[in-house]
């Protein structure tokens, strides 16, 4: 019990770091809906996120845990040799964050959630769904699964599976679509304002991110549980300890959010 406590406070030490020091770097550099002061204007004065956020607190939670798992495991993916190799170097400490850069992706789920709102205008519109993030990290722009561009993402492609796999970047995935569909049900079941706007289909909406939701969390779990027949590739597969484990970290995350919504 006690090294589970002592695990949980040193990813939670290390995601508030990288938090830290997100805001730090990009007070100043990132501009646009996902810039810091943007944030937290939406924390401070948008009635949408009063209501998401009071509705949504274990999803916060649990994207928060999602974030300190893949902020440590980050950190040990980088620091061992034996899990990287030479076609990932390019790539070999870039985060989670870091391949979101400006699409507002960070480490905190209260900033997730306003980022979230910055990204749907206030969910009055559906935002580019990808069915497939996997597509966006390992596979070459236009794939099916990931709409977006290397003008958006530029390291789109980038990024071996195996380091996808390992730091569970299917985790963050999946916390994201989580809030997001949270958030939309709170929003939409306690709030009569999108009556009066038109073409807000609020259904519609709320589907489109169920289906982002359940699409990924499948494709990510085909990805990370099908390694090819490369050498390099199975050895990279294998994290520390050992063992594969890109099943278990998804299947874990998903296990946490199912608690939360049903206990």
């Amino acid at each position: 019990m006690s090294s589970n406590i002592t695990a949980a406070a040193a990813a939670e030490a290390c995601r508030v770091v990288a938090f830290t020091e997100w805001v730090t770097s990009n007070s100043t550099s990132l501009q646009g809906e996902f810039a810091v002061e943007k944030l937290q204007s939406i924390q401070q004065t948008n009635e949408l996120f009063a209501i998401a956020e009071a509705k949504c607190e274990g999803y916060i939670k649990a994207y928060n845990i999602a974030a300190g798992r893949t902020c440590i495991l980050q950190q040990q993916w980088s620091s061992s040799s034996s899990l990287s190799s030479s076609d990932d170097n390019l790539t070999n400490n870039v985060t989670y964050t870091e391949f979101w850069e400006g699409e507002g992706a960070n480490m905190d789920g209260s900033y997730t959630l306003a980022a979230i709102l910055a990204y749907t205008d206030d969910f009055t519109s559906i935002a580019k769904l990808n069915l497939c993030a996997n597509d966006c990290y390992v596979s070459e722009a236009g794939e099916p699964g990931c709409l977006f561009g290397q003008s958006v993402i530029p390291l789109i492609g980038q990024i071996s599976q195996s380091h996808v796999c390992y730091s569970d970047w299917a985790g963050m995935d999946n916390a994201w679509n989580e809030l997001q569909v949270c958030a939309a049900r709170a929003i939409f079941n306690s709030n009569n304002h999108y009556d009066d706007i038109e073409n807000v289909n609020q259904d519609a909406m709320v589907n489109s991110y169920q289906e982002q939701r359940d699409k990924a969390v499948a494709c990510a779990i085909k990805a990370c549980s099908n390694p090819t027949t490369s050498t390099s590739e199975s050895t990279r597969l294998t994290p520390l300890g050992g063992r594969r484990e890109g099943v278990v970290i998804i299947v874990s995350s998903l296990m946490m959010l199912f608690l939360l919504t049903y206990t």
